[in-house]
C-alpha cells in the first residue's frame, strides 16, 4: 500500500520520484526570464505544469522538458490534468468561483523551519528534514485542519521519522512530536500575475484526533480508516485561520457513483491546483477515482462534493500513466463511524 504523503530529505525527495528537487528555497517564486537548469526543475517543484499565461515568463523550457519534469507518480492517463487553483475555468460541473472559494480554505502542510525531525530508513541513516510539502489539508474548524492519519505517522513508505532524546540517543519520532512540528501553509499559490500569493502560515498546536495509516484492516474495509484533526495555533498576528478563510463543512454522507468530485490539494508540494472527476462505480463502498490526477502531497485533501461539502479523505495513490488503475479515498461514513472523529468535529 503506497500513500500520497511525500517525505523531504533535506533537499531530496524521500520516494521514487520522476522529479528531481533541487535545493533552492521555493518561499519566493518569481518566474525567471532565463532559467538556470537547476531553477528549471525548482519551477516545476513548486508550480507544476505552468498556466499558458505563465508560460511567456520563462524562456527556454522546451516541451521535451516540460514533460519530463510535469510527471506525476499518480497521473491517471497519459496527460496531466490539474489547473493552478487561480486559472481554473471550471469543468465538469465545478465553476472557477468554486475553485476560488474553497481553494482559500486548503492548505500545504509542511515542516517547521529547522525542525527537529530528521528522516531515513533506519537509525543509523537519518538526515534532517526537508522544507518540501508534505501533505494537503483542509480548514473544518476555527483552529481545524483535517488531513490524512498517515501525515504524522512515525513510518510511510518505508521512511522513519526520528528526534533526538533527553538522552542524547536517537529514536522515533511519536506522531504527536511529528504533527507539532509541522506547520500549515495557506494561500500557497500561483497569482494571476504569475507569482506567488503571500502565504499564511499557521504551526500545528496538538492532535486533536488521529487514526493511524498503518492499522490493520477491519471487517468490511478495502484500506485502512485513517484520519488526523490537528489544532493550529494562531498566526504572528494572533488571528486564527477562521478570521477569513472560510471553513468547510463535513457532509453527512459521500456523493454516489459517477458523481461529481473535485480535489484542492498541493500535488509534489507544489502550488495550489485543482482535479475533477468523479466517483467510480464500486460492489463496496470504496471509494474509487479514476479521473483526478494526484501526487506526492495530495495526500490528506478533501474529497468536494458540488455541494462544497468534505465526502471523503484521499490517501491512496494508484492511477497510472497507461490509464489503468484508481486514486482512493476514505469515504466520509466510514470517518462519521469513528467516535473520536465525531468527538473532534464536535458530533
Amino acid at each position: 500500500m503506497t500513500h500520497n504523503r511525500k517525505v523531504f530529505f533535506f533537499g531530496v525527495a524521500a520516494a521514487s520520484f520522476a522529479v528531481f528537487v533541487s535545493d533552492v528555497a521555493v518561499g519566493a517564486c518569481r518566474l525567471p526570464e532565463h532559467p538556470t537548469s537547476g531553477e528549471l526543475h525548482d519551477i516545476y517543484r513548486i508550480s507544476g505544469s505552468l498556466p499558458l499565461q505563465c508560460m511567456a515568463r520563462v524562456q527556454g523550457i522546451d516541451e521535451k522538458t516540460k514533460n519530463a519534469l510535469s510527471v506525476r507518480e499518480s497521473q491517471c492517463g497519459p496527460t496531466v490534468e490539474l489547473d493552478h487553483i487561480r486559472f481554473f475555468p471550471g469543468r465538469d460541473g465545478f465553476s472557477a468561483d468554486f475553485a476560488r472559494r474553497l481553494g482559500r480554505s486548503v492548505a500545504m502542510l509542511r515542516p517547521v523551519a529547522n525542525s527537529i525531525l530528521k528522516v531515513g530508513t533506519n537509525a543509523a541513516n537519518v538526515k534532517p528534514v526537508g522544507n518540501g510539502g508534505d501533505c494537503t489539508a483542509t480548514l473544518i474548524g476555527a483552529d481545524l485542519i483535517l488531513t490524512a492519519g498517515h501525515c504524522i505517522d512515525t513510518t510511510v513508505n518505508g521512511t522513519t521519522s526520528y528526534v533526538i532524546g533527553k538522552n542524547g540517543a536517537i529514536r522515533e519520532a511519536k506522531p504527536s512530536e511529528i504533527a507539532t512540528e509541522t506547520e500549515a501553509v495557506f494561500d500557497y499559490e500561483l497569482s494571476e500575475g504569475c507569482d506567488c500569493v503571500a502565504e499564511r502560515v499557521y504551526r500545528v498546536k496538538e492532535v486533536v484526533a488521529f487514526r493511524s495509516g498503518n492499522s490493520k484492516l477491519r471487517a468490511g474495509e478495502s484500506i485502512p480508516t485513517e484520519f488526523a484533526i490537528l489544532r493550529l495555533t494562531p498566526d504572528e498576528e494572533g488571528k486564527l485561520p477562521d478570521a477569513d478563510i472560510p471553513i468547510v463543512p463535513i457532509a453527512a454522507r459521500s456523493v454516489a457513483a459517477k458523481e461529481p468530485i473535485a480535489i484542492i490539494q498541493h500535488p509534489n508540494g507544489a502550488l495550489k491546483h485543482i482535479g475533477v472527476g468523479a466517483r467510480l462505480p464500486t460492489k463496496d463502498d470504496s471509494f474509487l477515482y479514476d479521473t483526478v490526477d494526484t501526487s506526492g502531497g495530495t495526500s490528506g485533501a478533501a474529497i468536494l462534493s458540488k455541494a462544497g461539502e468534505i465526502v471523503g479523505l484521499h490517501v491512496l495513490r494508484g492511477c497510472e500513466i497507461s490509464g489503468s488503475g484508481s486514486n482512493k479515498a476514505v469515504p466520509v461514513e466510514r470517518l462519521l463511524a469513528e467516535e473520536s472523529f465525531r468527538k473532534g468535529i464536535g458530533r
